[in-house]
């Protein structure tokens, strides 16, 4: 699977979460390395 496939497959199940499941599913912490190397 390329990215752009694996992109939009994200979002389409952010988007089923929202509508069906009441959920919100954020977007990853870009700087996520870097806040482990802090703690």
């Amino acid at each position: 699977m390329d990215t752009v496939t694996f992109s939009t497959y994200c979002e389409k199940l952010r988007e089923y979460a929202k509508e069906f499941l009441n959920v919100d599913i954020p977007d990853p912490d870009k700087y996520w390395r870097s806040h482990e190397k802090n703690t």
